[in-house]
């Protein structure tokens, strides 16, 4: 039996707190280990340091989600972070991704949009409701480099698909028959050739040009 996801939980609202604790204490695989009201808050949580995925709302009282977002990510790594948030704006989803989250969700999702999301970016993958992702696709030039700049080759697109369904460096390599390292190349060189700081952010981006497609629950 693998390990449950360790989830801290960060927003403001007492009453959606609960209702995640609830939809969380639903899922096998998910145990809910800390829970914050705040930025301030999180940063002090001894917690943050055996979490795996971290759901993070924008909205918070005195410093905001996306700027606390690489202050826990300095403590924790490896940990992956899901924004949480009541926005619907393609912008707001952006700026998640460019500060390094790996997915963003909104509030009224159901419960089993919430637990596939937490599921997909705990396995490596980025998580967009198909709203923003449609919204990404629609507005290409707002999210991607210069036309002339997505020069990807197949084998770096095949990788980016691997990367976009969740699949590791090791895993990868071992799918294509090629050495981590060559894999890790290829990677750094999409993230060159896409503008990005992050494979959450060449994801979004090869979405918003319609290189690739997200796979649905």
């Amino acid at each position: 039996m693998t390990n449950p996801i360790r989830v801290i939980l960060v927003d403001d609202h007492p009453m959606v707190l609960q209702g995640i604790a609830a939809c969380i204490d639903d899922a096998e695989d998910i145990d809910l280990i800390a829970q914050a009201v705040d930025a301030e808050s999180l940063l002090a949580l001894p917690d943050v340091m055996n979490c795996d995925v971290l759901v993070l709302d924008i909205n918070l009282p005195g410093m905001n989600g996306i700027n606390a977002l690489p202050l826990a990510a300095q403590k924790n790594p490896d940990m992956r972070v899901l924004v949480f948030s009541m926005h619907r704006g393609v912008e707001y989803a952006r700026k998640a991704l460019a500060a390094g989250a790996a997915g963003y969700v909104f509030k009224d999702a159901l419960p089993d949009e919430l637990i596939f999301a937490i599921q997909t970016v705990h396995r490596g993958g980025t998580y967009l409701p198909p709203e923003i992702a449609a919204g990404l696709a629609a507005a290409p030039a707002e999210v991607t480099p210069d036309a002339s700049a997505i020069n990807l080759t197949d084998r770096e697109l095949e990788i980016l698909r691997q990367v976009a369904d969740g699949h590791s460096s090791k895993g990868i390599a071992w799918t294509l028959s090629l050495s981590v390292r060559t894999v890790e190349t290829h990677r750094r060189n999409i993230k060159q050739k896409l503008g990005a700081k992050s494979a959450s952010e060449c994801v979004s981006i090869a979405i918003g040009a319609g290189l690739i497609q997200q796979d649905r629950p």
